[in-house]
Formats: C-alpha cells, sequence, structure tokens
C-alpha cells in the first residue's frame, strides 16, 4: 500500500510539473471563470481564485480534496463525468452544471471538461473550465415565472394557487422553505395572513382571520417603511429580547412590501431561515423585491377584474343611464383594457396623471386640461382586440404580432367613436402614437396635423412606458426616459411639450414622476438583439 502511494504521489508531481511548464499559470489565476486540474482519481490538485465562487473554499483549500468532499450532492454525477473524460480520451463540452452553495444559493455554469496529456500522449488528469451564468439562469427563470403568475392571475384559479406558485418558483431562486404572505388594512393596523408555510410555528385561527398588527414588529416595519428589509440573527434576538418577536427566533428574516399601483403599501411577502447554515446571497433583496412586485401586480389584477365584473352586470342595469355618463364610462373602459393584460396595471392613469400636468404647465385651459386627462385615461384601450397571449408574450414579437399590436389605436378609436363626448378624445387615441417626424402610426402624421393634445399624451406615454416593466425588458429608468426626449426633442416629439415635460419632471409635479426620479437607476443588462428591435417602440402595450 505504501508503495502505491508513493506511485501515486510521484505521478502527481509529475502532473504538476508539467502543468508548469506549458506556461498556463497566468491564464490560470487572472481568467474571469473557474479552471481546475484535476487527476485520475477524482481529486482537485489545482484550482483557480474563481473555482472558490463555486466550492465555498479558497483554492488552498480545495486542492486535494475529491469532488464528493467539495460537493457532496453532485459528486457522484461528476465523478461519472470525469470517468467518461479518462475512459474515452475525448473531451466532454457544454455541461450543465448546477451547484448548492453552503449557504443555499444556487449557482449554474457551463462546464468543459478537457484530457490533459502527458509526453507521450497518455490522459494524465483533466482540466475542467467553467463559465459562471448563474445570471442568465437565474433571468431566464424569472421571465418563465412572470409569464406563469401573469397565466395564474388571469385565470379562475384560487388565489391560494397563485401563492403556492409563488413559493415553488421563489425556492427556485433563493432559501424559502419558510415564507408567507399576509395583507393589512388601509390603516395599516391588522394584518392577514393569507399564505403561511413554516417548519417551527403554526398560526392560530386567529391570525388567519386577521389580527392587530404589532407596531414594533417585524412585518410592521416592512410595511411602514415601505420597503424591503434583511434582518440577521443578532437583530432578530435584540428585538426578542425587546418583546417585540414571538415564536421561534430565525436566523435571517428578509420581507418586502406589496405595493398596489398607486403607491399604497398594503400587504408584505418574507422568508425566514433557522438554519445557521443558510444564509441569503447579496440579490436576495433584489429578487424577493421582484417577487413582491408580481404578486401585487397579480392581486391588483384580480381586484380589477372583480370590480370589473361587478360594473358590468351595474351596467347591464342601467344602459340608458351609463350613455350620458361619460366619466363613469371611460373610468370602466380603462379598467377593462387593464384588466386584460397584468403588465399594464396602472399604466393609463399614470399617463392621464403626467399628460395632465404637461397641459397644466403649458397653460392649456381647465376645459382642455380635462380632455387630455379622459383621452390618456383610455389612449390603450384598443388593445383589448389584442391576445393576451401577446401583449404578455416575455420574448420579441414577430412581423405579424407587431402589426396587430399597432392596430390598438384604430380599435380604440372605433370604440370611443360611439360615445357622445365634449372633447375629440376618439383623435387623441388615434394619434397617440403618431410622430412629428412621420415615422409614428397608423397614418404617419407629421408636425401640425398631429393633434397638440395628441403629442402631449405620446410624450407621457413615452415616459411612463419606459419606467415600468414590460415581459420582453425590465424598466429603464427616468434618466433615460428623460434622454429619449432630449435626444428626439424636434424630430419625433413635439419640443415645447418635451420641454414643458422634463419641467414637470424636474419640479415633481406628479408623485409617481417624482418618486421615480429620486429613486436610484435600475440595474440593467444589455437587451438581446431582438430585444433591440422591440424597444424602438418604448410605449407597446
Amino acid at each position: 500500500m505504501a508503495e502505491c502511494g508513493s506511485d501515486r504521489d510521484r505521478d502527481r508531481q509529475r502532473l504538476l510539473e508539467l502543468f508548469q511548464r506549458k506556461g498556463f499559470r497566468l491564464i490560470f489565476e487572472e481568467a474571469p471563470f473557474a479552471i481546475a486540474l484535476k487527476d485520475r482519481h477524482n481529486h482537485m490538485l489545482r484550482a483557480n481564485p474563481y473555482v472558490e465562487r463555486l466550492t465555498g473554499k479558497a483554492s488552498a483549500e480545495a486542492e486535494g480534496l475529491s469532488m464528493e468532499e467539495l460537493f457532496p450532492r453532485e459528486g457522484d454525477r461528476f465523478f461519472d463525468q470525469d470517468q467518461e473524460v479518462l475512459r474515452t480520451g475525448s473531451p466532454l463540452y457544454g455541461l450543465l452544471q448546477r451547484y448548492e452553495t453552503s449557504s443555499g444559493e444556487l449557482l449554474w455554469t457551463l462546464a468543459d471538461k478537457i484530457p490533459f496529456r502527458d509526453e507521450e500522449g497518455a490522459v494524465a488528469g483533466i482540466l475542467v473550465f467553467e463559465r459562471d451564468i448563474t445570471e442568465y439562469k437565474r433571468a431566464e427563470r424569472i421571465q418563465a415565472a412572470l409569464y406563469h403568475i401573469s397565466e395564474t392571475a388571469r385565470g379562475e384559479a384560487p388565489l391560494e394557487a397563485l401563492y403556492a406558485d409563488v413559493h415553488r418558483i421563489l425556492a427556485d431562486l433563493m432559501p424559502a422553505k419558510n415564507f408567507y404572505i399576509a395583507l393589512c388594512d388601509r390603516e395599516q393596523t391588522t394584518v392577514r395572513f393569507v399564505y403561511h408555510v413554516d417548519e417551527k410555528d403554526d398560526l392560530s385561527e386567529e391570525e388567519w382571520r386577521g389580527v392587530p398588527l404589532h407596531p414594533l414588529g417585524l412585518s410592521f416595519r416592512v410595511i411602514q417603511k415601505g420597503v424591503a428589509i434583511l434582518y440577521d440573527h443578532a437583530a432578530c434576538m435584540a428585538m426578542k429580547e425587546g418583546g417585540q418577536l414571538r415564536g421561534t427566533i430565525p436566523y435571517e428574516w428578509l420581507g418586502a412590501p406589496l405595493r398596489a399601483g398607486n403607491g399604497e403599501v398594503f400587504g408584505i411577502v418574507a422568508v425566514q431561515t433557522y438554519d445557521e447554515g443558510v444564509r441569503y446571497p447579496p440579490r436576495a433583496l433584489e429578487i424577493l423585491n421582484f417577487m413582491a412586485t408580481q404578486v401585487a401586480n397579480a392581486l391588483e389584477h384580480r381586484r380589477n377584474a372583480e370590480a370589473l365584473a361587478a360594473s358590468q352586470r351595474e351596467l347591464a342595469r342601467n344602459v340608458a343611464q351609463l350613455q350620458k355618463s361619460w366619466d363613469q364610462t371611460l373610468e370602466v373602459l380603462s379598467r377593462t383594457s387593464e384588466a386584460h393584460d397584468i403588465y399594464t396595471v396602472g399604466h393609463q392613469s399614470r399617463v392621464a396623471e403626467l399628460a395632465a400636468a404637461i397641459a397644466s404647465i403649458m397653460n392649456f385651459s381647465p376645459e382642455r386640461v380635462q380632455g387630455i386627462r379622459m383621452a390618456a385615461l383610455v389612449h390603450d384601450l384598443g388593445t383589448i382586440t389584442v391576445p393576451s397571449e401577446v401583449l404578455c408574450k416575455p420574448g420579441a414579437l414577430s412581423e405579424d404580432e407587431y402589426a396587430l399590436v399597432k392596430l390598438h389605436p384604430s380599435q380604440g378609436q372605433e370604440i370611443l367613436k360611439h360615445i357622445e363626448l365634449p372633447w375629440p378624445l376618439e383623435v387623441m387615441v388615434l394619434q397617440h402614437h403618431e410622430r412629428m417626424d412621420g415615422s409614428g402610426y397608423p397614418q404617419g402624421l407629421r408636425g401640425e396635423e398631429i393633434l397638440p393634445e395628441a403629442r402631449i399624451i405620446a410624450v407621457a406615454d413615452v415616459v411612463e412606458a419606459m419606467n415600468a416593466h414590460r415581459p420582453y425588458r425590465s424598466a429603464l429608468g427616468m434618466a433615460a426616459a428623460s434622454e429619449e426626449l432630449s435626444r428626439h426633442r424636434g424630430t419625433k416629439y413635439d419640443p415645447e411639450v418635451v420641454d414643458a415635460c422634463l419641467a414637470v419632471i424636474d419640479r415633481g409635479m406628479v408623485p409617481w414622476v417624482a418618486a421615480l426620479r429620486d429613486a436610484p437607476p435600475p440595474r440593467l443588462t444589455r437587451p438581446t438583439p431582438e430585444e433591440e428591435e422591440d424597444l424602438s417602440d418604448l410605449t407597446l402595450p
């Protein structure tokens, strides 16, 4: 046995010397991806600094350990891959590898395993190159999650099914064994749990029905501040000692607010861990905040759909009165179009607020400002004729799909022209995608051919759309919207309207605009060529 061990040591030393002579050192140390050298016995001989991200161990600690020691859950699979390379002498490319770190974070890589040969050409070991694709996989899963949540929200399945789906999706992105969703009343004095899964504590019947919101508790702090908060074990223990926490104390707790389209906080989603070895990864706050936004949109969508159904029943009994109540009619129509597309909940009302502010700063009469506000409130009404699967499609639109979307101004005009109103709303709706240089649609109008009211709605629509999430891209931010207006001032957009809009943004005249103006800029990833093409029309529904 001693001789066998000595031979193995000599083989390892010879392999290391060969590795050094081949001049890989610089690339090995500086590469922005993982590189490892493994021997024929499934031990890691050398690892570059990047390997620490996968193993949780410094390269010096990882060297000499077997795959089973480094990756208890995945070691057998890695061993089988290595044996195939050693047996066939052929490389394996593009292996999709999944890791779970000691803190519970999920990582994804694409690995290449290449035979490392000695001077005689015999396979002496394996070189492994792994590129971290975690962000890509996370984006892919979030995109799928968005689509799935929107489908569930539009369907008739119980909300409990939606909550369970959110929990399942979240658990695929971060540690989420313990998860709950709770809704509060408008005064934020009581809280009612609508979903709760916890390995330590059960809820009482009273807590399911609604209990006073503890003024110093974790949920209250998130709801009151309206921001996502992470509490570590020390903070939780201090709150327990101060009588502010009940039940089992978590090692970490993370909560994010549920916020309506008008900015009102109406609940919370939260995760917690009781495992000392599980820590929430750096992006956990961002992920939970994102999921909270989707849950809030879905709940608001359901509320709008329920309100719409109730309104439709009422409308059936009061058709004659409805024909005279144009204000109520436009409100219902606005809700109808927004209930058709979960991603544009609140879009038209926000455009209406901004458009009215722009018109006011341009000294339009109160009557004209009111007309612009009403037109903006239903400017995307025509999207009710566009299939939901097109509006909510997470990828690039085909030419036929894009052509279908571009019909919505004309469809909106067709609906509105049958309603007698004191303003030409149907013309404003028809022209809100026209551009001063003739590059808009559906008529390709230029300059003075476009109503001033439609030019205002067009600019307000661009600003709101660029600050909203869409299934095919993330929000671009207020700075990007201002840059877009300035870059195309006098070409696509009326220069006077642009100047007025920038003044509204600068003065914070509209609450949602001021909030986004002062918010940190969003973290953006470079769009794909297909997405670049979609971004050519920034106001796609």
